[in-house]
């Protein structure tokens, strides 16, 4: 679901008054977050934190075993020149061009928005010796290069291993904010008997005389609204045709260049 509620107790604080405990607060904001990713079509997951541990996405050529002294010399056209790479290429021989190693490393997704630690070998590289490009590729700036193996038996920080501690994610606007605010105040409010905005199942309420027919509550839900005013038009601005997730297109012409292997944290 998500990493991270989309706002914060004190934040609950400052527009909602309740006789709920902080532990019912944090519940609600969860709670609250969840539903609006999730009717939002998953675009919010919020800010994530993981550690992973790159090794090479290359995979052996057709005909030939694994052993990467068994390549051929493959001719390869970069830059309007073409080089012929051979064994000396290492383990990336398949996909890489950098023969000292590799220059940069596909994180394995598009939304990274921070590089928070980089250890090779057991050894933290400064944060200097690196950048993040497009959310997706860390590249090496020192002249060095980035190992193309590792030994995923050992633990991170030992000798013959490398990890990266990355954050991604993407946060919600304002507006998301505001909303999920909103409905984790009705939500308290609810959890503890007090008066609130969240709608009832009733169809007719028939009051000093006057009889009134209100439309089922329960009609918000299948059009993947909540009968809040300030939440439905937050969900009617990001996702109008109320999907359930980003599409996604896939390809079986194009091969990654690159994975994420023993991925561990979240």
């Amino acid at each position: 679901m998500i990493c991270s509620p989309w706002a914060t107790v004190p934040d609950l604080d400052e527009c909602c008054t309740s006789n709920a405990t902080t532990t019912q607060k944090t519940d609600a904001l969860l709670a609250a977050s969840e539903i609006l990713y999730a009717l939002s079509g998953r675009q919010y997951p919020g800010l994530c934190a993981e550690t992973v541990r790159p090794c090479s996405g290359g995979s052996p050529l057709p005909g030939f075993s694994w052993d990467r002294w068994s390549y051929p010399t493959v001719p390869l056209l970069v830059g309007g020149n073409w080089l012929n790479i051979g064994p000396a290429c290492g383990c990336h021989i398949a996909w890489d061009c950098a023969c000292s190693g590799i220059p940069q490393v596909n994180l394995g997704r598009s939304d990274v928005t921070q590089i928070n630690t980089v250890v090779v070998d057991g050894v933290t590289l400064s944060a200097a010796n690196y950048r993040l490009d497009h959310g997706r590729w860390l590249v090496r700036t020192d002249g060095e290069f980035w190992p193309c193996c590792q030994d995923l038996a050992k633990n991170i920080g030992e000798e013959g291993t490398w990890h990266i501690e990355l954050e991604f994610g993407v946060l919600p606007p304002q507006a998301g904010i505001d909303a999920v605010i909103k409905l984790a105040c009705e939500m308290a409010k609810a959890w503890v008997g007090a008066e609130c905005d969240l709608p009832e199942r009733v169809t007719s309420i028939v009051r000093r005389g006057v009889s009134m027919t209100l439309i089922d509550p329960q009609t918000f839900l299948s059009e993947g609204k909540t009968g809040l005013y300030e939440v439905d038009l937050f969900l009617s601005a990001v996702n109008p045709n109320g999907l359930a997730r980003c599409a996604t297109v896939w390809s079986p012409e194009v091969k990654g260049r690159g994975r994420r292997v023993g991925a561990i944290g979240s």
